[in-house]
């Protein structure tokens, strides 16, 4: 079974700001952070 740690929302969206902030690609980053390719879920907002 896989191994992999659920993020919130908000955890996603601080995990952008620290890779914007950091000057690394998302590729570096999300290499140094151990995140893997699976696509986090974007929750929509429908009205």
């Amino acid at each position: 079974m896989p191994q992999y740690q659920r993020r919130e929302v908000q955890d996603w969206l601080n995990l952008f700001e620290q890779q914007k902030q950091s000057g690394l690609t998302a590729v570096e980053f999300c290499r140094q952070q151990q995140i893997n390719g699976v696509r986090p879920v974007i929750p929509t907002f429908n009205s």
